[in-house]
């Protein structure tokens, strides 16, 4: 079966650690597949606008789940994109500035919001991530709902038992990497941003694939019609997955070749 949409994750799937861009060979392969009419979506916990940046050598990619599924997108527009309830956001916020290994952030739509003098911090937003960057003095007055709040552990040590047990009944706690505490809204994954990408272009689940390495993918993965995990994934996310694979381009070239492309 030819797929009608490609859902990917982006860090540690279709870019490997410290890998900031994206291969020619990548570039030209997402290419030659929107061009034969498969709609390819970056899943991922990254921001909107630094997704973007990363996939503008592509040209032609328009569909977006940023914000571990938070924040879907479409042709500029969002689609199903659901915030982090005020009263908890600012509970959140408040209890990731309370512990000094953690740095702030707060996801916006086309920007995220940091409480911070750490220029190392800031500088891995701004020139590693390709993020846009507000830096602010009060992160619970920003100016927009919260998409996404989360804590940065640069020593790759999160306290997942903290923010699970105090946080997981009332939001959702995300794992992302080894570095990053996400916190999003119940009900938010980038399965469900997924499944809005494909209501708004009409496309059934079923006729998607997808690509991840970690946990936050097992639920994208159970949601479309076949899934690819790479053989550097969580034990999770390759239980889950279909298939193990080293990487992402050799399925894509393998739909092109199979569409006679």
């Amino acid at each position: 079966m030819t797929p009608r949409l490609i859902a990917c994750d982006v860090d540690g799937t279709l870019l490997p650690a410290g890998q900031p861009e994206l291969s020619d060979e990548t570039v030209a392969l997402i290419r030659r597949i929107v061009e034969a009419g498969i709609v390819f979506v970056p899943a991922s916990g990254r921001q909107l606008t630094g997704l973007r940046k990363v996939f503008a050598p592509v040209g032609c990619v328009d569909a977006f789940v940023a914000e571990d599924g938070a924040v879907p997108c479409v042709a500029g527009e969002l689609v199903g994109a659901v915030a982090i309830d005020r009263e908890l956001g600012d509970e959140l916020v408040r209890a990731v500035l309370a512990k000094p290994e953690c740095e702030l952030y707060v996801g916006g739509v086309e920007t995220c919001y940091v409480q911070s003098d750490n220029p190392a911090f800031i500088d891995h937003l701004r020139n590693i991530l390709n993020f846009d960057v507000t830096i602010v003095d009060d992160a619970t007055a920003v100016p927009e709902p919260y998409w996404k709040i989360s804590a940065y552990h640069a020593a790759f040590d999160p306290d997942c038992d903290y923010w699970m047990g105090n946080y997981s009944d009332r939001c959702k706690v995300v794992l992302a990497g080894r570095d990053w505490i996400d916190m999003i809204a119940t009900g938010v994954s980038k399965a469900a941003g997924v499944a809005s990408v494909c209501d708004a272009l009409n496309i059934d689940p079923s006729e998607c694939i997808a690509f991840g390495d970690a946990d936050n993918d097992v639920e994208m993965f159970e949601l479309v019609g076949h899934s690819y995990a790479m053989e550097s994934a969580s034990e999770a996310a390759r239980d889950a997955a279909d298939e193990t694979i080293a990487s992402v381009e050799e399925v894509l070239a393998k739909i092109l070749s199979d569409m006679g492309r």
